[in-house]
């Protein structure tokens, strides 16, 4: 409540007592989105930051640089589009691989396939799935299925016993057109180390005939039902 009051000439006070308990209570929650969106402007440029030292470290020459570089800020762009689609529903796995899809439809049209339930993930582990998504499908173009004629891509996840289980599996019909790499690049050592190590993820990342199959199994709340 708020109270206001001034003396009156003829003796006593004339005042008027205001209910302002909505007015504060939306002050509080404008400061409360305040200080998220400052936090999450600190995430998203120590994201970036990290990213450029580790493209500029695994590069040979600028061109490279430039291209991964750019490459990964267009996933970070798309990433924050879904992200602020709106408040009526949180985005879902689907919604980011629908954005991913899109964006390499011009190479690879119907050849990802993705399915799983629509779940609420925190919205740093949601970052971290998609930028480790966004690393599996540049290295499938580049390398592996998607880079192949008849190759393809599916991806399911589930989740139960609060836990999420995102899977990828590439199809290369022709068999891996090079070698597993036997260094790791940024995109393995951000699903390998970043999602343990941020996550408490556990991951399976093996090569086989078929192509590569990855398999994140991450720690988060409790069912939905």
């Amino acid at each position: 409540m708020e109270f206001r009051a001034v003396p009156r000439q003829t003796g006593g006070w004339f005042g008027a007592a205001l209910d302002v308990d909505q007015f504060v209570t939306a002050l509080n929650h404008l400061e409360v989105q305040r200080n998220e969106q400052r936090h999450q402007a600190r995430n998203l440029l120590a994201t970036i930051r990290a990213i450029f030292r580790r493209v500029l470290a695994t590069s040979d020459g600028l061109d490279a640089v430039q291209s991964r570089f750019e490459d990964r800020l267009d996933a970070i762009a798309r990433l924050q589009l879904v992200l602020s689609g709106g408040e009526a529903a949180s985005p879902t796995l689907a919604d980011l691989m629908a954005a991913e899809g899109a964006a390499i439809e011009g190479v690879a049209a119907g050849r990802l396939s993705y399915d799983g339930p629509a779940i609420s993930l925190p919205r740093r582990t949601y970052e971290i799935v998609a930028m480790a998504l966004h690393e599996l499908l540049t290295n499938a173009l580049k390398h592996g299925a998607l880079g192949q004629p008849g190759g393809s891509v599916r991806v399911f996840w589930v989740h139960a016993k609060r836990t999420l289980v995102v899977n990828w599996r590439e199809y290369c019909p022709q068999g891996l057109a090079e070698p597993a790499p036997s260094r790791r690049g940024y995109g393995r050592e951000l699903i390998e180390r970043a999602l343990p190590y941020d996550l408490g993820a556990d991951i399976f990342y093996e090569f086989d005939k078929s192509g590569l199959s990855c398999r994140m199994t991450i720690p988060i709340g409790a069912d939905d039902d």
